[in-house]
């Protein structure tokens, strides 16, 4: 099942398209960008429709664990770059994906990986809050 938002995004990479600018998926409710998917974290997406692309998840400080659960979703699915936008927080983060040591045997689909949550630097903190001001509820 695709999250509210998805599927636009959806249609258009079958027809060879994609969005050109960045993708926000919000836990936290509706918010006005173009490139809009709404989440929860209850329900298992279908996420397909991220491969290669920037994605941004916005939540809340209070999602906690669940957070970690809804960004390992994501990295099977490659998007190119995958931030975390602490709305409550007003505070970004850089998330990585690395294959653990002795686990690269094979294809990837099949490695162990690790996720790695680096704050943002001072100025790519500011530019974030400047995209979401206004915007964060």
């Amino acid at each position: 099942m695709r999250p509210p938002g998805a599927e636009r995004i959806f249609q258009l990479r079958l027809d060879g398209s994609r969005p050109g600018e960045l993708v926000v998926c919000s836990t936290i409710g509706s918010l006005p960008f173009e490139w809009l998917v709404e989440l929860d974290f209850d329900t298992q997406w279908d996420l397909l429709w991220a491969v290669d692309l920037d994605v941004c998840l916005v939540a809340s400080v209070s999602d906690g664990g669940r957070i970690g659960g809804l960004l390992r979703t994501f990295m099977k699915h490659r998007p190119k770059t995958i931030t975390l936008w602490l709305d409550d927080a007003q505070k970004g983060y850089d998330v990585r994906f690395f294959p653990k040591i002795g686990s690269i045997t094979g294809p990837p689909d099949k490695w162990e990986w690790e996720m790695d949550v680096l704050p943002m630097i001072e100025w790519q903190n500011a530019s974030m809050t400047d995209l979401m001001k206004g915007v964060a509820v």
